[in-house]
């Protein structure tokens, strides 16, 4: 009995250990965000351009995206701590909100991924709405933004290459 009481506790400090790790593996991948403060230019690869502010607000615990500031289509996401992981939630233009929750990150934090974890206000099952986003931050000055929307059941990818505005 002792013997399994022993075991139960070392499970349980391995257990806390693990969730220890992965919250700290989190910390730079969100470090990173935050240091996306200030203007951007993204671009597709079929050329269309769009501008991007990332500003640091709340005591340094939300990082606040702004796509195409000023203008009639701008879109928000937050990107915030839940416990042990990262959240974001978009602020879509076609007037729904998914909430994402990161699914890891690089050990060196400079890329992490999104993945879908609800949606509110979708107008039916087959309206489009974004599912994932991955984040490839290359120095202060390049990063990589793969979006991920659903309409009628399937994904397309969207790729923004971001340059920051000097």
């Amino acid at each position: 009995m002792k013997r399994l009481k022993t075991l139960g506790l070392v499970c349980a400090l391995i257990l806390a250990g693990a969730v220890q790790g992965s919250a700290g593996s989190l910390s730079p991948a969100f470090e990173e965000l935050k240091a996306l403060a200030g203007d951007w230019e993204g671009k597709m690869a079929d050329g269309p351009t769009a501008n991007v502010n990332y500003r640091v607000t709340s005591a340094g615990s939300v990082v606040v995206e702004t796509i195409m500031p000023g203008e009639s289509g701008e879109m928000v996401t937050l990107f915030h701590r839940d416990g042990d992981s990262l959240v974001a939630t978009h602020y879509c233009g076609a007037q729904n909100q998914p909430r994402m929750r990161a699914s890891g990150a690089s050990a060196d934090g400079k890329e992490i991924a999104f993945k879908f974890l609800d949606v509110t206000n979708l107008a039916s099952p087959d309206a489009e709405y974004m599912r994932e986003v991955t984040f490839h931050f290359q120095d202060a000055d390049h990063f990589t933004a793969t979006w991920i929307s659903r309409a009628q059941g399937k994904d397309s990818p969207t790729i923004f290459t971001y340059t920051r505005k000097k």
